[in-house]
């Protein structure tokens, strides 16, 4: 049963790793996630790349629920199609999850000239995978860029926050700690508030003026 939260999020783009392989527990989170957004009325649209793994989706039929596999294999390639998604759907919050697709997503915003709203959420703190071949100097400099163009980072964890603060000097205010993550309910009221409140201030508005301060 999930708490019933007033909030004027009608839909969202979610886009993340999803398979259906035993002992996948960030598969298992999402999942969660997506239940729980649609459980709360949210129209959610699930971005998976186009990959084996990916093929297996057989998340439950629902009318709020659409799948969109994307013609790229990896997230790194899936930049452009991200960016003509926030084109075509200025202001709509795309919530990327986990370090590679928040970067990713990122990174499509700014291509896009900043027309898409992008929020993280970090599951875990697998830093250091998403560059391979990169200097750790030239692959922090490039989390910091990215993240900077984020609306906000939703942890579920202090530690992951302080990594966060630290790796890519994100203000305080935009990393947010889920209170009781172990607790689904509440997790996931607790995200549909954020990412309400995220996209009513506008942080990743079309005026790029506001990101000057990242």
């Amino acid at each position: 049963m999930y708490f019933s939260v007033e909030h004027s999020l009608e839909r969202l783009a979610v886009f993340a790793s999803y398979t259906e392989c035993d002992g996948c527990e960030d598969a298992e989170l999402t999942r969660q996630l997506i239940d729980g957004l649609l459980m709360s009325g949210v129209h959610v649209e699930l971005l998976l790349l186009n990959s084996k793994e990916h093929s297996s989706c057989r998340l439950p039929a629902h009318p709020h629920l659409t799948i969109k596999t994307l013609r790229a294999s990896s997230v790194w390639l899936a930049v452009p199609e991200l960016k003509r998604y926030m084109q075509s759907h200025p202001g709509e919050i795309v919530l990327a999850v986990d370090d590679q697709y928040i970067q990713a997503a990122s990174m499509a915003n700014l291509l896009s000239g900043l027309r898409g709203n992008v929020a993280g959420l970090m599951h875990n703190t697998n830093w250091g995978t998403s560059h391979s071949g990169v200097t750790p100097r030239l692959r922090s400099g490039l989390m910091r860029l990215l993240y900077g163009y984020t609306s906000g980072v939703i942890t579920e964890s202090a530690d992951t926050g302080r990594t966060l603060e630290l790796m890519c000097r994100l203000p305080k205010a935009r990393i947010k700690m889920l209170a009781q993550p172990c607790r689904q309910d509440v997790a996931i009221s607790g995200c549909i508030e954020l990412l309400t409140e995220w996209q009513c201030c506008g942080v990743c508005s079309v005026n790029s003026g506001r990101y000057l301060s990242a």
